[in-house]
This record gives C-alpha cells, structure tokens and sequence, in this order.
C-alpha cells in the first residue's frame, strides 16, 4: 500500500510597517502572507476593518475609544 503525504509550511503574515495616524485617519495595512488560505485581521482595540478584514490591505479606522486610549 502506499500513501502519499504533503507536508505544507506554516502560514506567514506581516501586516506592514508601524504607523502612527492622527485621530481623525485611518490606515491601509500593507498586508502579506504566504501558505495560507484564508485571512482575517483582529483589533485588540475596537476600530473596524474597511474593505473586510479577508482581505490583505484592509483599512483600518480607530474607534473613539481607540483615540481615547491613544
């Protein structure tokens, strides 16, 4: 009998460089993965993500308490 076995590497992902944006702004993310087949960006604040967080280069706005906290 034999079997074959595809060994796939670990996804990567790199959402770009830092930014600082004003309070007003927003900002593109300059997303790039690899071996992945699906992508969803996460906030640890309460901002959105424009333009579906599926995709690589979302926009992300800051909610109010975002700026609050800086």
């Amino acid at each position: 009998m034999d079997m074959t076995l595809t060994i796939t590497p670990a996804p990567t992902v790199n959402a770009g460089a830092d930014a600082t944006i004003c309070s007003t702004g927003t900002h593109l993310l300059a997303g790039t993965a690899s071996n992945y087949s699906s992508v969803l960006w996460t906030t640890s604040g309460t901002g959105s993500f424009g333009g579906g967080a599926g995709t690589l280069t979302p926009t992300y706005t800051p909610s109010a308490a975002d700026i609050a906290t800086g």
